[in-house]
């Protein structure tokens, strides 16, 4: 199985995730790595229910897709929302829109 490496949540997301409905725009910024981890899976699961994600630790996951296994890291994401907490819950929500 081919293995890919993101550094960048966003491709990730981009790839993996399909958009939000509205109803799930409301998103609470995260103030550990491992619920910004978690809360990120939940969005991406409430978005694509069939998506296998594995968290792999904090900051970090693993994903099964059609191209492969794909190991994602949050540190980018995580970094902007920590100099932005009021901001955090619209960008992560962006993100996996």
């Amino acid at each position: 199985m081919r293995k890919m490496t993101f550094v960048v949540a966003a491709l990730f997301a981009g790839f993996v995730c399909p958009a939000l409905s509205e109803g799930q725009r409301s998103v609470p910024a995260p103030g550990d790595p491992q619920a910004f981890t978690e809360t990120f899976v939940k969005l991406c699961r409430e978005a694509a229910p069939n998506l296998k994600l594995t968290i792999v630790g904090p900051l970090s996951l693993q994903a099964n897709t059609a191209q492969g296994d794909v190991s994602v890291h949050l540190d980018t994401i995580y970094s902007a929302c920590q100099r932005d907490p009021a901001g955090c819950g619209p960008f992560l929500t962006r993100m996996v829109s």
